[in-house]
């Protein structure tokens, strides 16, 4: 008791049986083959979608010695026009709309966003560009140098500059944006992007949220559990109201463990992020 669980489905995708068989490198190459590239001219390709690998590294990619992190996976499919995305790696081809839960989709979307939204990860053609376009009208929105996705930052209430971002950037009931600082939050969220944010002290369970936290900024997931019975006098209040556990979690779990919020501890919600 008292632990955070996440429950997954079964499947019939087995990760390790798929790393041993080297799966990802010999499908990129069969790919890299269907699209007539050698590996020189896939590196080169790659450039286009702001992937900067040379020839030894889509060597050891199709070899098996290394594999491409997940933003170079997502630039390799629409180089090589894969088809179904990391469906084709994986030969999963149910919807993941239909095995994700509520906040895996509400995840799955934001991430979805991301990517259409930053132009690292869209390809750009001249002719696809209207030069005689009106230029989009913008909104100046306070922008906070940075709130960590790592282990803290300082966040000072006076501590912005003012911006201005195209209308169609920002989110409907954004008050103030922040840069994310560090790689905790990956791969939702990565170190430099900026994120806007509604400002708000509550947030329901699952979303993600800017704190204060002991004197240091953080943007985190927010997650509440019910104390165990032998936990229950340290979250009661004066007025014998049980209050929940509270933790702040990162996205990228493999180097970061959840932050548990003690009892009594200084823990301030800012705003909770909208993109």
């Amino acid at each position: 008791m008292g632990k955070i669980i996440q429950l997954r489905a079964a499947h019939t995708f087995d990760a390790t049986r798929a790393k041993d068989n080297n799966m990802i490198g010999k499908k990129i190459g069969e790919a890299r083959k269907k699209a007539k590239l050698t590996q020189a001219q896939f590196a080169q390709e790659l450039e286009a979608y702001g992937i900067s690998v040379k020839t030894p590294a889509v060597n050891k990619w199709e070899g098996g010695d290394n594999v491409p992190n997940a933003y170079q996976l997502l630039a390799i499919c629409h180089a090589l026009g894969i088809k179904g995305g990391l469906d084709y790696f994986t030969g999963y081809i149910d919807a993941p709309e239909k095995t994700l839960n509520a906040e895996g989709r509400r995840m799955l979307r934001r991430y979805v966003e991301f990517l259409m939204s930053d132009d690292r990860y869209t390809r750009h053609k001249l002719e696809e560009i209207d030069i005689e376009a009106d230029e989009e009208n913008n909104e100046d929105i306070r922008t906070f140098d940075a709130a960590s996705a790592g282990y803290g930052v300082a966040l000072e209430d006076e501590d912005y500059e003012m911006v201005s971002y195209p209308e169609s950037m920002v989110p409907e009931g954004t008050d103030f944006a922040i840069k994310v600082s560090g790689d905790s939050m990956e791969p939702m969220y990565h170190d430099g992007q900026i994120v806007f944010v509604e400002q708000t002290d509550r947030l329901d369970d699952g979303e993600v949220g800017i704190f204060d936290y002991e004197g240091e900024g953080y943007i985190k997931q927010y997650r509440e559990i019910m104390p165990r019975e032998d936990e229950v006098d340290d979250y009661l209040d004066a007025w014998g109201f049980l209050h929940p556990k509270i933790y702040l979690v990162s996205f990228n779990k493999d180097k970061y463990k959840p932050m548990k919020v003690k009892p009594h501890e200084d823990l301030k919600i800012f705003g909770r992020v909208l993109n």
